[in-house]
């Protein structure tokens, strides 16, 4: 028969593989998250962006080309691409202030 004492290192020892299983499924499950918002984020990039010439309009290549009526995919752009920074990186911070917590 086992001391309270092992029974309970054994419990702590299962605790952390089932907890090493769930973590690798959940960085499993971020990748594929970035790799997905990655090439959404490049798919939107190709269909939105339009080429110009600088013969066409110079005014263009200034800040104030985003206020212009086909920039609306760089701005939707932006937009998503800032969120899902947000997203990823209060993720990342609430993973590692659980990863560090001990039993």
């Amino acid at each position: 028969m086992k001391s309270s004492e092992a029974r309970i290192n054994l419990v702590h020892i299962r605790a952390r593989e089932i907890k090493k299983t769930r973590d690798k499924k959940i960085n499993a499950l971020n990748g594929c998250l970035c790799v997905v918002l990655l090439s959404s984020l490049v798919t939107m990039i190709g269909t939105f962006t339009t080429r110009y010439s600088a013969s066409d309009n110079p005014a263009l290549y200034t800040g104030a080309s985003l206020f212009d009526s086909s920039a609306g995919g760089y701005v939707l752009t932006a937009v998503v691409a800032f969120m899902a920074g947000v997203v990823i990186t209060v993720s990342i911070k609430k993973y590692i202030e659980r990863h560090n917590r001990e039993f």
